[in-house]
C-alpha cells in the first residue's frame, strides 16, 4: 500500500493530505484578522456619521430585529409541542417568575439579618460600655 505525504495530493480523494496544525491555524487567522479589520473600519466610519444617519441605522436595526423575532415566533408556533427549543421557550417565563420570587425572599431575609445584627451590635456596645463604666468605678473606688 502506497502512503502519501501531506504535501502531495491523494489520487483517490482528489485533495491534499492533512495539513499541519500550524497551517490550519494560519488558515483560521486570516479570516479572523479580516473580520477584525472590517469591524474596526465599521466602528471608525460610524464615528463620522451624522446623528440623522445614525438614527436611521438604529431604526433599521430595530426593524430587522423585529422581523427576525416575528419570523422566529411563527416558526416556533409551527413546531410540535415536544420540540426542545419550544419546550425551553415555554419554561422561560416560569423560570423568570421563580427567580423574581427568590430574589424578593432574599431581599427580605437580607433586611431582617441586617436589622437583627444592628440591634445585636448595639446591645453588645451597650453592655461593653456598661462593663467599662463598672470597671472604672471599681478601679477608682
Amino acid at each position: 500500500m502506497k502512503r502519501f505525504r501531506s504535501s502531495t495530493t491523494c489520487p483517490a480523494r482528489g485533495r491534499a493530505g492533512s495539513a499541519s496544525p500550524r497551517q490550519r491555524a494560519g488558515a483560521m487567522q486570516r479570516p479572523l484578522l479580516l473580520m477584525a479589520i472590517l469591524g474596526c473600519g465599521a466602528l471608525a466610519v460610524g464615528q463620522f456619521l451624522s446623528p440623522e444617519r445614525r438614527e436611521r441605522i438604529a431604526h433599521l436595526k430595530a426593524n430587522v430585529r423585529k422581523r427576525m423575532m416575528e419570523r422566529m415566533e411563527r416558526m416556533m408556533e409551527q413546531m410540535p409541542d415536544d420540540f426542545p427549543p419550544k419546550l425551553i421557550m415555554s419554561t422561560l417565563p416560569r423560570l423568570q417568575e421563580q427567580s423574581d420570587e427568590i430574589l424578593a425572599l432574599l431581599r427580605v431575609q437580607n433586611d431582617r439579618l441586617q436589622e437583627h445584627f444592628s440591634t445585636r451590635v448595639s446591645s453588645l456596645q451597650e453592655t461593653s460600655s456598661a462593663k467599662a463604666e463598672s470597671q472604672q468605678e471599681v478601679e477608682s473606688g
